[in-house]
């Protein structure tokens, strides 16, 4: 059989029909117009739908998004307000309570736990919504001095911390007399406290007598009864105050058995015409142990011995009776100490700032401004900046060129340099500078413009300077002579300082704001305010330097270094070689010279051999 062929049509050709009339021409436009038009609105409905679901879709992420960022910038709002509803609605709960003293306590025990935990403590205000009811005593702190006498420094910090704490509306100062101010000008701490709360109110009260432990007491209670708020003692610290105890009519930190042994160091609050005003003194007495309610009772202040091991259980306030100062709590760890730093500088850890990558310059400025006669000793001195100190170069600032057979010397050597620098006779005030403020002026400038060391010509180096000394913003050494009741002095004979150190330049200021007082108390007790202030500004080493004033020399780390100027009591013997960095010699007769070094012996002698030793300076050559 033959295979069957495969037939296969021949294309087909479609002719399309010609249109040459103008009516077959219409027609076709028609045709084609009407095509158009309903694929037009296929697309559009395709697209009308589509953008919807597209807006809608845009619509809900836009908010979904908003909605997020809200939540997030407003977490910690949000927080509080829960914690407060919480709190406050707890709060709420146990007010219902049938007022038996056995939920009273409850309370008590549940908002203030009978540990308190130093580390976990804070000078933070309380929250601002906790102080939202209107169930709360008013935001109102009293506080009483009715004695003559300084306000001192643990009077302010006892003041300082409620307020820190409360963040009260105003402050009242009730006072029989106002606190004294001695001549020195130490005791400046009520006028400190004036100027960093606005709402200081001061009220006299209307007795001359000082008031005794009772009649303070009674005072206290009807204060708080008139006016409402809190009540807290002269000298005693609080360590916390739980804003729940402002929602008793009345709350006392004292008992009629503390009362009775002349203790009256206790926490009032209450609130205004809350309670009954008591009129003898045992209606007071009931007042002050009354429990029901209403009315609650907290622990007294504790006594600072009492907080060696620990708090007392529930106590909510020390009492200080030493005198104390800023330097007693900056490197102490007790419980006064840490509650004093974060009251007054706001941390539990006091450190002097240092950054090694920012070190202070290794260089050395003197200051020459009247007849700039270079003696031997000036020429030890600089000597050693170099040779044994380690300086790259020694500056000398000065409207008048170093002279001598001495700066001969020096001159030779390139690692001194003398620099022109006028003194300036005037402030900006136009008003007029003595050459010894104009000296500290430019002493100041200098460091704040270049950083490095400055030190007095009669400084002689014993020992190259630890490089960690480089570090901080400023070193200082303390000086030894005692002056009032300030605590230390400032020896500036020695000071080292970055470019734009912060204590330089409150120095520089303080020179100009107290240009009437004399230099030298501006140098060396006003600026130990500065440090009290800001104690992260500087560091204080006493192994800087060692003052000796006519061959009595006061090393000041060992104890009973202190002693009034015209007394200069020797100080006990130290090891130059390693003990100190430097020696300050100021000696009025006779000065160092050659002959000296020469032939006798000595402290001065020794220093000077072993600086002209170092430099290369044989000694039969000088």
């Amino acid at each position: 059989m033959q295979p069957l062929s495969v037939f296969r049509l021949p294309p087909v050709e479609i002719h399309q029909p010609a249109f040459n009339t103008i009516e077959q021409r219409s027609l076709r436009s028609k045709r084609c117009l009407g095509s158009s038009k309903m694929k037009a609105v296929k697309t559009c409905l395709h697209n009308t739908v589509h953008n919807r679901k597209m807006r809608r879709y845009s619509f809900w992420l836009v908010c979904a998004t908003l909605f997020c960022l809200v939540l997030f910038f407003n977490h910690f709002t949000i927080h509080s307000i829960s914690k407060y509803i919480t709190k406050y609605d707890a709060s709420k709960v146990v007010e219902n309570t049938d007022g038996t003293k056995d939920r009273v306590r409850h309370q008590r025990s549940v908002d203030m736990p009978s540990e308190l935990s130093l580390p976990k403590l804070n000078i933070e205000s309380q929250n601002a919504y906790q102080d939202l009811r209107s169930d709360l005593s008013p935001s109102i702190v009293h506080y009483i001095w009715s004695k003559r006498g300084y306000f001192e420094f643990r009077h302010y910090l006892a003041l300082k911390r409620v307020i820190d704490i409360v963040n009260p509306d105003a402050v009242f100062f009730h006072f029989t007399y106002l606190p004294e101010t001695d001549a020195e000008q130490y005791y400046m701490w009520f006028n400190r406290i004036q100027k960093e709360v606005s709402h200081f109110v001061m009220h006299k009260i209307n007795t001359t007598n000082e008031l005794t432990p009772l009649t303070r007491v009674r005072l206290a209670v009807m204060l708080v009864h008139e006016y409402g708020g809190i009540y807290v003692p002269e000298s005693s610290i609080v360590t916390g105050l739980p804003v729940s105890l402002r929602s008793f009519s009345f709350v006392s930190g004292l008992s009629s058995a503390d009362i009775a042994v002349g203790f009256s160091d206790g926490l009032l609050i209450g609130k205004k015409r809350g309670f009954d005003r008591p009129e003898t003194t045992d209606q007071v007495m009931s007042l002050l142990d009354l429990e029901d309610e209403h009315h609650t009772r907290v622990r007294s202040c504790c006594s600072e011995p009492q907080t060696t091991d620990g708090f007392n259980a529930g106590a909510v306030c020390i009492n200080i009776q030493r005198p104390l100062h800023p330097k007693d709590i900056w490197f102490n760890d007790t419980q006064i100490a840490l509650l004093g730093k974060l009251t007054m500088y706001g941390v539990s850890q006091v450190k002097p700032a240092h950054d090694a990558k920012r070190p202070i310059p290794r260089i050395s400025h003197y200051v020459c401004v009247s007849a700039c006669q270079i003696t031997f000793l000036g020429y030890l001195s600089m000597l050693s900046a170099v040779y044994v100190a380690g300086f790259s170069y020694v500056y000398i600032h000065g409207p008048v060129t170093p002279s001598g057979d001495w700066w001969e010397r020096l001159s030779k050597r390139p690692q001194f340099v003398y620099l022109y620098r006028e003194i300036h006779e005037s402030t900006r005030d136009g008003r007029s500078i003595s050459e010894s403020l104009g000296t500290n002026l430019m002493r100041l400038h200098i460091l704040l413009k270049y950083g490095g060391v400055y030190q007095d010509a009669n400084t002689l180096w014993t020992q190259s300077i630890p490089d960690d000394r480089f570090e901080y913003e400023a070193v200082v050494s303390p000086d030894w002579h005692t002056h009032g009741a300030w605590p230390e002095s400032i020896n500036h004979g020695v000071m080292m300082a970055k470019e734009n150190s912060e204590y330089i330049r409150q120095l520089h200021t303080m020179f100009v704001t107290h240009r009437e007082d004399p230099p030298w108390f501006v140098d060396h007790y006003l600026s130990y305010r500065i440090i009290e202030m800001q104690p992260e500004l500087v560091f204080i080493d006493p192994h800087l330097q060692v003052k000796c004033l006519n061959h009595n020399c006061h090393p000041t780390w060992q104890p009973g270094y202190r002693s009034t100027l015209l007394q200069n009591k020797p100080g006990q013997d130290f090891t130059w070689q390693n003990e100190t960095i430097s020696v300050h010699w100021v000696d009025s007769f006779p000065d160092l010279n050659t002959d000296m070094v020469r032939y006798t012996s000595g402290l001065a002698i020794e220093i000077s051999r072993f600086i002209l030793a170092s430099a290369g300076v044989p000694l039969n050559s000088i």
